[in-house]
C-alpha cells in the first residue's frame, strides 16, 4: 500500500519541484513490478504442485514519461495491447466491468470491436461515463450498464474483461486517457480455470445495474 501511494503521488509532482520524490517513485515502481512478477510466478507454482497448472500472464503498461531508468524485467506483456488484441479476437462475447471510461476509452473499444470480424455480445458496466459520446457505444451494439449511486452504488471500483468466458483481465486500468497513456498500470490475464468466479460475479452485477439506452439516456445520464 505504502508503494501504491508514493507511486500515485510522485507521479503527480513535476520533477524540477520535488526531485527527491520522484526519484523515490522510480525505485517504489521497480519493487511493485517485482513484487507482481514474484507473485505470479508463486502462483503458477503453486497451481501446478496442485495438479491444476495455471498460466498467468503479468500485463503492464509503462509510459515512455514514467520515472524508469530502464525495465526491471521484461517478462510481462503491454496492457493495452493485450486487452487491444482479445478485443479484436473474442468470437462470441466480450464481458467489461470498469467504473469509469472517458471519449478517449471509447474510442478505443469502439475501434477494437469494429475490426472485429465475428462481431461479439459487448457488455459493459460503468459508473461514469461522457454523455457526449455514448451514441458511438449504441452504433456499436454495446449493451451499456451503470451502477447507479442512487441505488447504493458508489463502491463499484472493479476493473476486469472477460472474452468467450475462456480468459479474463483483471488489473488496475480504467478505460480514460490517462489510465491508458499516461499511467503505471499492472493487471493480470487468467484462463479459463480460474475466471468461473467472476463471470458468476459479471452476472449479478448486471442484474443489479441499470441498462441505459438512447431512450432513457437523458434521465439516467451522467457526465464525468
Amino acid at each position: 500500500l505504502r508503494i501504491a501511494c508514493l507511486t500515485q503521488y510522485a507521479s503527480r509532482i513535476p520533477m524540477d519541484r520535488a526531485p527527491h520524490v520522484f526519484n523515490s517513485a522510480k525505485y517504489a515502481a521497480r519493487i511493485t513490478i517485482r513484487i507482481c512478477l514474484a507473485n505470479t510466478s508463486w502462483l503458477e507454482k503453486v497451481s501446478k504442485a496442485s495438479g491444476n497448472p495455471e498460466k498467468i500472464r503479468l500485463l503492464i503498461d509503462l509510459p515512455e514519461s514514467y520515472p524508469l531508468s530502464s525495465n526491471p524485467t521484461r517478462d510481462y506483456s503491454s496492457y493495452s495491447e493485450t486487452m487491444k488484441y482479445l478485443l479484436v479476437n473474442s468470437k462470441k462475447v466480450v464481458r467489461i466491468g470498469i467504473p469509469f471510461i472517458d471519449w478517449y476509452g471509447i474510442d478505443f473499444l469502439v475501434s477494437c470491436l469494429s475490426a472485429n470480424q465475428n462481431h461479439p455480445l459487448a457488455q459493459l458496466i460503468i459508473r461514469t461515463y461522457p454523455e457526449d459520446h455514448m451514441d458511438r457505444l449504441w452504433q456499436s451494439n454495446v449493451v451499456v450498464y451503470v451502477m447507479n449511486e442512487e441505488d447504493g452504488h458508489w463502491g463499484f471500483h472493479a476493473k476486469y474483461a472477460i472474452f468467450d468466458d475462456e480468459c479474463a483481465i483483471i488489473g488496475s486500468q480504467n478505460l480514460t486517457k490517462r489510465n491508458m497513456s499516461r499511467s503505471l498500470e499492472i493487471g493480470a490475464m487468467l484462463n479459463k480455470e480460474k475466471i468461473r468466479p467472476l463471470i458468476l460475479i459479471h452476472k449479478h452485477l448486471i442484474e443489479v445495474s441499470k441498462k441505459i439506452e438512447p431512450l432513457n439516456f437523458q434521465a439516467s445520464g451522467r457526465m464525468i
